[in-house]
């Protein structure tokens, strides 16, 4: 399926590995003011899913590697349990 290059930029369509593929459609008739075609509907269904699968496997490596990361850096400077919560509550909700 081709994906009309100003979607992109609408900022509404960051979030889309949280949608499905109706909820998706829906936004594509709202912000862009189109439908997708019935005889594509099957193949973007079929797309949506597997890159929503990719996006949640990569999003899981990066937050592993992301921890690896952080802990090599807290053990590195010998930091204590008390200075990684006040490092971890400070960086809370940031990524």
């Amino acid at each position: 399926a081709d994906i009309n290059p100003a979607i992109l930029t609408i900022s509404a369509f960051e979030s889309w590995p949280a949608l499905d593929f109706p909820a998706l459609r829906t936004l594509i008739q709202k912000r862009c003011k189109t439908d997708i075609p019935v005889n594509e509907r099957d193949a973007w269904d079929r797309y949506l899913t597997e890159k929503r699968a990719e996006a949640a496997t990569l999003a899981t490596r990066i937050a592993d590697t992301e921890a690896e990361i952080n802990d090599r850096t807290y053990r590195l400077f010998d930091l204590s349990p008390d200075d990684i919560a006040l490092i971890e509550g400070s960086i809370a909700g940031q990524y």
